[in-house]
């Protein structure tokens, strides 16, 4: 909640003013909903808070439900706790405008680079793909995603036919974001990528997914954690095999190309 008006506060300094935020609350308990209520009544052409009744469907599902009953023609996801830098709406409109100038008929979808900071929004790293150490037009294959997605949520943009595409989500996926990427990349979409931090990622405990060091430390990390790894994986390839018929074999075989790729 503390975060939350910093939050909304970088959104109302964007340059370009052409967006309403649509925002539904999954049952907090720290006043949360009461300060969403006064900012919206102060702003009533900015802010429009949707389905009080509809609680606890968690972050994946309340993504869904917001995607499902908001009508418009671009979409952006907001997480609460980072900072939006000034151009972020204006950039990443022009990208997603210009490939659809390219390819009229398309669903597209774009997503950035974040920036890294601590508690206090101070940036720790400028990239958070370098410090991951990933290359985001691997993603531009959807088999790749489907091993280990690194499209961002919280900086995509995208049309209304990838909308249509993404609004019924399989109980396999575990995330809304990778779901748009993958429905994009996979119906013969564009998704592609601004090379640009649009937003401050604040880490902190509370976190719902951090970013990773890929170094010495992560692969001990790693190995330490086996089990975890392990079921992890599991995991992501039920969804592979569910979503693609993805083979044992190439799902080990496109895990060790990613990372093999993210160490050198």
């Amino acid at each position: 909640m503390e975060r939350l008006p910093h939050l909304l506060d970088s959104i109302l300094a964007q340059t370009n003013n052409d967006w309403t935020i649509f925002v539904h609350d999954d049952g907090s308990t720290d006043g949360t909903l009461h300060f969403l209520k006064t900012f919206s009544a102060e702003h009533p052409e900015r802010m429009v808070v949707l389905g009080e009744d509809v609680k606890h469907l968690g972050a994946k599902m309340n993504f869904c439900w917001l995607l499902s009953n908001v009508e418009a023609d671009y979409y952006m996801f907001c997480d609460q706790d980072d900072e939006w830098l000034p151009n972020k709406v204006e950039d990443t409109l022009a990208l997603v405008r210009k490939a659809e100038a390219e390819n009229p008929t398309l669903p597209v979808c774009v997503h950035t680079d974040l920036a890294v900071c601590d508690a206090n929004y101070n940036v720790v790293h400028p990239s958070l793909w370098k410090l991951s150490k990933v290359n985001p037009s691997w993603q531009e294959d959807p088999s790749m995603l489907l091993v280990a997605n690194c499209v961002t949520g919280c900086t995509m943009m995208f049309n209304e036919k990838v909308k249509a595409l993404s609004v019924n989500i399989p109980d396999v996926v575990p995330m809304h974001d990778f779901w748009v990427a993958y429905q994009t990349a996979s119906n013969g979409g564009i998704l592609t990528h601004l090379p640009k931090a649009t937003i401050l990622y604040c880490q902190h405990g509370g976190n719902e997914v951090g970013a990773n060091n890929v170094g010495l430390g992560y692969v001990s990390g790693k190995l330490l954690g086996l089990k975890n790894v392990w079921k992890a994986n599991c995991q992501q390839y039920n969804m592979a095999h569910s979503l693609a018929k993805m083979s044992v074999f190439r799902y080990v075989w496109l895990k060790f190309v990613f990372e093999v790729k993210r160490m050198f």
